[in-house]
């Protein structure tokens, strides 16, 4: 059953990333119900994330929210910091979507946080970088150019280009905001 189930979520989170978020929906359900039948404790929170993530994307806050939130509460029982911070994040970009600012920094402060006690290079990277796009959301051009000039040299120290990729995009559009391209 958990073969099977991971394999559904493989196929929702590329279903996801197509642009079929009925698709995904469908895929990921039937892997959490198979979490679920066998016990998995971690897949069934894995599940719940990626159920949220794709709700978020569908403009479905309240159920993106509780969904990731339950994930939260089962992860946080496990004790897996990395795990943690990636419910942490994701329930950031919800609280950033919904409008509420301060619950998204707060998020994503605590998810860097737990990101740099487990040594995650690249989760810290993606906080840095979710904070500064939180600034750059909130009008607060200086803060989020700091946050991406801070995330850039990291990310290219990992070598992670995807990152590198996205941070260099952002401070490209935060130029264009601020006029100077």
């Amino acid at each position: 059953k958990t073969k099977a189930a991971v394999a559904f979520n493989k196929m929702g989170r590329v279903w996801r990333r197509k642009g079929d978020l009925k698709l995904a929906l469908e895929y990921l359900e039937r892997g959490l119900e198979l979490f679920r039948a066998a016990g998995d404790a971690r897949g069934i929170a894995g599940s719940l994330d990626d159920i949220g993530k794709s709700l978020q994307m569908l403009g479905r806050y309240d159920e993106a929210h509780a969904k990731i939130t339950e994930a939260l509460a089962r992860r946080g029982k496990g004790g897996d910091k990395r795990a943690i911070a990636t419910s942490l994040s994701r329930l950031g970009d919800v609280q950033q979507d919904r409008g509420q600012y301060e619950n998204a920094f707060t998020c994503h402060q605590e998810a860097l946080e737990l990101r740099k006690a487990a040594g995650d290079r690249w989760g810290v990277v993606v906080s840095q970088n979710n904070l500064a796009a939180l600034s750059f959301e909130l009008g607060d051009f200086a803060e989020a150019r700091a946050g991406w000039l801070t995330a850039l040299p990291d990310a290219e120290s990992i070598g992670a280009l995807p990152l590198c990729a996205l941070i260099l995009s952002n401070l490209g559009k935060l130029a264009l905001v601020e006029g100077k391209l």
